[in-house]
């Protein structure tokens, strides 16, 4: 560097303002937010927190000492206390020869991410005296002299996804935060937008309130004597308060851009490629629940008093449950297929069993020449659950490692006890929950447990599973609405 550097700011893209932020978090969610990167929702009061957060990114074209350079060129708000923020307008050099493959690469759209090095970045605050674009040019003439000790590196990839051509890249950071980042955050915007802000571009309008370099036409040259940097004549200073406003960029057709190779005694980096495949943005995969595919109602509750009377639930004698009918749903998985059984009680609520579509067809098979189906319950919910939280809950149980080295080893089972008649077209049954566990290991014997709800009376528990249960409590439906109920899934 000389002792009378010139810096000559030569065009200067519009501004990009929009992009949405895409981070995966822990549990494997994306989470998007506006012109933000972050694994939770971003508000203005915590934005400034997050490094990666931008109000307008540009790229502006330099002539120093007689080359060419380039300059990434972004506002964005820091966190500098509990209560305040500051602005900042931070630039970030590239060759010629860099900036070149920078455009040849987004153009290109094959999914490679571009990562630029480079140690010549700086920035200027509102925070810190004046906030011009004299003051931006003087950073900048100070950095051209003598550059950062830490490698900065800005990322940026193109490419065609979910049917649209879009542009994914991080602000510039320190170069061991960047290694892989464009997989799981970055942001994107669509690739049209993205080519707008590639050089050569028209000047922007100007924008009271907002940081702006000024027209390029004519040129505003910059010259350092002895420590002040001065405008030249044409240039201007712009009004720097604060106030947000909506603009809308004129539209522009990007030209193609011819540069000439560096030389390379002047090169500010090298360049980094990092061919790496960025993926698809997949959420974690959902379980997928059908609306219901059958429904056993019409259904009648009876009872056998101790007074020898058989009752149904509108008598007040009538002491058993309540429930008003079935229903029955597909649940999908990970490409496994389920079904969800759904017990609608009169007056408490929802109960619900998760039993895998195999095991159901094994057992349905026998119904009619059985009088007990026993099937393996996978998940289980109680009176209280939403629907949403079954299918979480759903989720969970069919995720859940097996322990193949467990003491106890623990089993549900949705039992339906039944007597049919076809000539008479009546069909009575109980349907409940059994709790079973073994000890030792997977074969051993196993302990169960009927679960039923507190209107079954403990007394009458003992008769579960016995011929005994149809002399004292059960429901009765007609014979062919609870085997087309059953049998629902096989077709």
């Amino acid at each position: 560097m000389n002792n009378n550097p010139q810096l000559q700011i030569t065009a200067q893209s519009e501004k990009l303002r929009s992009a949405t932020g895409w981070k995966q978090d822990i549990t494997g969610n994306w989470i998007s937010n506006a012109n933000v990167i972050s694994d939770s929702q971003v508000n203005d009061a915590n934005r400034g927190r997050i490094p990666q957060n931008f109000n307008w990114l540009q790229f502006v074209s330099l002539k120093h000492n007689n080359r060419i350079i380039y300059a990434v060129l972004y506002e964005n708000a820091m966190n500098v206390s509990e209560t305040k923020n500051e602005r900042r307008v931070h630039f970030f050099f590239i060759t010629e020869k860099d900036y070149a493959g920078l455009v040849a690469s987004v153009k290109k759209k094959n999914a490679e991410t571009k990562a630029i090095s480079s140690t010549y970045y700086g920035y200027i605050s509102d925070n810190d005296g004046d906030f011009t674009p004299q003051k931006l040019f003087k950073q900048m003439v100070q950095i051209l002299s003598a550059s950062n000790q830490q490698q900065y590196s800005f990322a940026v990839n193109a490419q065609h996804v979910d049917n649209e051509d879009v542009v994914r890249f991080r602000l510039p950071e320190q170069f061991s935060e960047t290694k892989g980042n464009l997989l799981d955050n970055y942001f994107e915007v669509k690739y049209i937008d993205f080519d707008k802000i590639l050089l050569p571009a028209p000047s922007v309008a100007e924008e009271k309130g907002e940081f702006d370099l000024g027209a390029v036409a004519p040129v505003a040259t910059v010259a350092q004597v002895g420590n002040t940097v001065l405008p030249q004549q044409g240039s201007r200073e712009d009004d720097i308060a604060d106030r947000s406003a909506n603009v809308t960029e004129p539209d522009d057709t990007t030209t193609p851009i011819s540069v000439s190779q560096a030389d390379a005694g002047q090169a500010l980096s090298d360049t980094i490629v990092e061919e790496e495949l960025v993926l698809d943005r997949k959420n974690r995969e959902r379980a997928r629940l059908s609306a219901p595919i059958a429904a056993l109602g019409g259904i009648q509750g009876w009872y056998h008093t101790p007074d020898g009377d058989w009752v149904n639930d509108k008598s007040h004698l009538y002491d058993f449950e309540t429930v008003g009918r079935y229903e029955m749903r597909n649940l999908t998985y990970k490409e496994n297929n389920y079904v969800l059984i759904v017990r609608h009680e009169k007056y408490a609520g929802e109960v619900y069993y998760l039993v895998s579509k195999d095991d159901y067809l094994q057992a349905v098979n026998n119904l009619e020449s059985s009088s007990m189906l026993e099937l393996p319950v996978i998940a289980y919910a109680g009176i209280g659950n939403r629907l949403e939280d079954v299918v979480e809950i759903c989720e969970k149980a069919i995720d859940a490692p097996q322990k193949e080295d467990a003491i106890i080893f623990n089993d549900k089972y949705l039992v339906v006890q039944y007597r049919l008649s076809a000539a008479k077209n009546i069909s009575r049954f109980f349907i409940f929950l059994r709790e079973c566990s073994r000890y030792g290991s997977a074969d051993a014997p196993e302990n169960c447990l009927n679960k039923v709800s507190m209107n079954v009376k403990y007394a009458d528990e003992h008769l579960l599973m016995t011929d005994q249960l149809f002399s004292k409590m059960y429901y009765e439906s007609s014979y062919n609405n609870f085997i087309g109920f059953f049998r629902r899934p096989l077709k």
